[in-house]
């Protein structure tokens, strides 16, 4: 589907910067002005030459915003004795997402890897259950997501475990 996509948006900027740059070549030149001009009833050369500023500048619009929708999954590399591992970001968050099972209080987790220099960053995003354990809770997610990490993992470049709790639901819900 994104192959789709991307094939359509190169189509419409290749459509519309010739079209652009063909409108633009009529004004500039007498003989093609004429020609435009026996197929399209005339007005002012400034109408065409503002049709053809506008659809080259909305070819470059789509272009741009097209460049813009890269993937934003960073791939975190760790050296050893052996070589280099690397570990998409995505798959570490998916992977520390599983802790979620260890913890019937956590309605929702949302963890995120932010690489600091050499380190990462783990960001838990929580709901919860009201309960007075809630900070009990998030001490014992931060010391499971860690040994997640190294344990799981194999990374100990983990400079903290941040959790947020985002929202405390009620534990009983009245229909």
């Amino acid at each position: 589907m994104k192959f789709l996509n991307r094939l359509i948006t190169l189509l419409v900027v290749i459509v519309l910067l010739i079209v652009g740059l063909s409108v633009l070549l009529m004004t500039i030149s007498n003989d093609w002005y004429q020609f435009f001009i026996s197929l399209i009833h005339p007005n002012e050369r400034l109408i065409f030459i503002s049709g053809a500023a506008a659809f080259i500048s909305l070819g470059m619009l789509v272009m741009l915003t097209g460049l813009k929708k890269k993937n934003k999954e960073r791939i975190l590399s760790f050296k050893n004795d052996d070589g280099v591992i690397q570990i998409s970001s995505v798959a570490i968050s998916d992977y520390i997402s599983k802790l979620i099972t260890e913890f019937p209080s956590v309605i929702k987790m949302q963890p995120q890897v932010v690489p600091h220099g050499n380190m990462v960053d783990i960001v838990v995003i929580l709901r919860v259950k009201a309960g007075p354990q809630i900070h009990e809770i998030c001490e014992v997610m931060q010391r499971r997501v860690r040994e997640t990490m190294v344990n799981g993992l194999g990374i100990s470049d983990v400079r903290r475990v941040i959790v947020n709790v985002k929202e405390i639901s009620p534990e009983h819900k009245s229909d």
